[in-house]
């Protein structure tokens, strides 16, 4: 019997094989890779759209805290250096902005509107920006201005950088940067321009306390406690001194009998303090008599006193400019004002030429009739061409803010010409509408460097990457 033996195929695959497979497996795998590609790019974008998103709401959360005085001055002022107004940029992180705290100036801006054309406009500006030698210079104007005519503000970062660095593992946001707009609208908490009585939910449009930015290196400040608490400690004195065993007198009883004076000294001396500066000095001291009848002169001999310093300038050498007295009064029933009533004294310094702020703080508890009967003296001693101007609430009623016929007398009588009213014409954006908007790298730049780049509402919501609203109340 033949043995026969198995005979094997070891062609293997011909070419024209080996071609089909390799079309078949690309027809397979191809759209498998472009969905795994295109899963990366949409979870990339949607991770940067994510982080947009939250850079938008932290800012918006962020924003609350601020007036827009105090937006206008963070980025006017970004790098602070202004002795006026030291806040420092506050919005973000100064380090995510292109070349950190260094390129604020370049970064930071506030923008005009006109037309919906917007602009890097200085001389439109609500806080005017400066060089920094021109924030040092207190004789330039820093104040705030407020847009009167269509009350919105346009504040604008460049070159945001998105990374979030307390996220580890987070390449796909490295060198990812937005420009960022933030629109403060107050118009709906304003009165229309023009309009006669402001209606009662347009807050913007009350009017405020006009006192300036307060600075403690060159102005001076004397405050009170709050009105039993100063006024009580005095009266504690002449119980404890005249009636600690006559259980019918109280310190309520005492009060209203009390006459109180408050002195306010300056003095300057030349050469004193720092680097060979004139030296300034404001003291305060305070005066309670206890009326009685049945004494010398209608007043107990014993006195209240207390006195307190309220500026020096010997390790600063900076020159006093204001002086802020807010001080309690002492209510008395109105009979008692020919005898009882409040007195201010300002002693004056020669070569000191100040501006002299007197604020009546008094009680919420205090009654109405309390305040129109309330009377106060306000006096110089001394040359009363140093004081600037003196600003105060004492002659007006503080319930009702109308004028009171002799509710403060001004000695000498020539000094009743630089009264001002604490109360007038100055109001305040303190509530607004913002709105933050997120666009493309070079957006701002685009938009201050074309003078036809028409954006309305409606553009800029179009063109942003991400958009957020909120209000300021």
């Amino acid at each position: 019997m033949k043995n026969e033996r198995k005979r094997v195929d070891n062609r293997g695959l011909s070419l024209v094989e080996l071609l089909i497979a390799i079309v078949i497996l690309a027809v397979i795998v191809a759209p498998l890779l472009h969905a795994f590609v295109m899963s990366a790019k949409v979870n990339a974008k949607s991770k940067k759209e994510l982080r947009e998103t939250a850079v938008a709401q932290d800012m918006m959360e962020g924003l609350k805290a601020y007036s827009v005085e105090d937006l206008a001055y963070q980025f006017n002022y970004p790098n602070g250096g202004l002795k006026e107004y030291s806040l420092s940029f506050n919005i973000v992180d100064p380090s995510i902005i292109k070349n950190g705290v260094s390129g604020l100036s370049a970064n930071v801006l506030e923008l005009t509107n006109v037309g919906n054309v917007f602009k890097d406009d200085d001389s439109d500006k609500s806080v005017n920006n400066y060089t920094a030698a021109d924030r040092m210079d207190m004789s330039v104007d820093h104040s705030f201005k407020p847009r009167e005519t269509d009350g919105k503000y346009y504040f604008a970062i460049k070159n945001m950088n998105l990374t979030d660095t307390n996220v580890s593992g987070n390449e796909y946001m490295e060198n990812s940067y937005v420009d960022v707009l933030i629109v403060a609208d107050a118009t709906g908490f304003r009165d229309p321009v023009g309009a006669a009585t402001h209606a009662a939910d347009k807050h913007n449009s009350k009017d405020l306390i006009d006192i300036p930015m307060m600075n403690s290196y060159i102005d001076a400040f004397y405050v009170e406690d709050s009105y039993t608490t100063t006024n009580n400690v005095a009266a504690q004195f002449f119980k404890n001194k005249y009636y600690a065993s006559d259980a019918t007198v109280s310190v309520n009883n005492i009060v209203p009998k009390m006459k109180k004076s408050i002195t306010i000294e300056t003095k300057k001396t030349a050469g004193t303090a720092k680097d060979g500066k004139d030296r300034y000095e404001v003291n305060v001291s305070t005066e309670y008599k206890l009326r009685d009848a049945t004494s010398p002169g209608g007043f107990k001999s014993e006195k209240y006193r207390s006195n307190a310093t309220a500026f020096d300038n010997i390790s600063t050498g900076e020159v006093l400019q204001n002086i802020y007295l807010f001080y309690q009064p002492v209510y008395h029933p109105s009979a008692d004002y020919s005898i009882l009533k409040d007195e201010i004294i300002y002693k004056a310094a020669t070569g000191v030429n100040i501006d002299w702020y007197v604020v009546k703080q008094g009680s919420l508890s205090v009654m109405a009739a309390d305040e129109e009967n309330y009377k106060c003296k306000l006096k110089v001693v001394g040359d009363a061409s140093t004081v600037g101007s003196i600003r105060t609430n004492l002659n007006f009623n503080a319930v009702t803010n109308t004028p009171i016929t002799g509710s403060t007398e001004y000695d000498p009588g020539t000094l009743s010409t630089k009264i001002k009213e604490l109360f007038g014409d100055v109001k305040e954006d303190r509530l607004y509408d913002c709105t933050v908007y997120l666009f493309e790298k070079g957006t701002i730049d685009d938009w201050v460097n074309n003078s036809t780049n028409d954006r309305t509402d409606a553009k800029l919501k179009d063109e942003a990457l991400t958009v957020i609203k909120g209000n300021m109340k």
